[in-house]
């Protein structure tokens, strides 16, 4: 990861498991953020197509597309199916942000904003 301030700084956590068809759409909603610094935390909790080369297509995807606020990305997959809990706890632990926003494979943010609404509630309704 760059060296950067990481008081602002958010994680956006993507746990998946066997919905890895809906990750390119999420990850596009991702990298539209206007909000800086983002990094991107995807877990995948040993879905059955979530193999060495979908992961790989899923990084090289990020660095083709992302803008300069996405200054960190890591792409994981457990060994074996942990759960949902545990997939998101060990996401959580890959993260370096103040604020950390957990977004399900199969969700997208709504706009460019999104992000930086969700930090302005967090920083002004403590």
């Amino acid at each position: 990861m760059q060296n950067i301030d990481v008081n602002n700084l958010v994680s956006i956590i993507v746990i998946s498991y066997n919905n890895i068809q809906y990750l390119k759409q999420n990850i596009y909603s991702i990298l539209k953020q206007d909000y800086s610094p983002i990094e991107i935390i995807i877990s995948d909790d040993c879905s059955d197509k979530f193999d060495e080369k979908f992961k790989k297509s899923v990084e090289l995807y990020i660095q083709e597309y992302k803008k300069d606020n996405i200054v960190n990305y890591i792409v994981n997959k457990n060994e074996t199916n942990e759960g949902g809990v545990r997939n998101l706890n060990k996401a959580i632990t890959l993260s370096k942000g103040k604020y950390i926003i957990p977004l399900e494979c199969d969700d997208c943010f709504y706009d460019s904003k999104s992000v930086e609404n969700i930090v302005n509630f967090f920083m002004y309704n403590p």
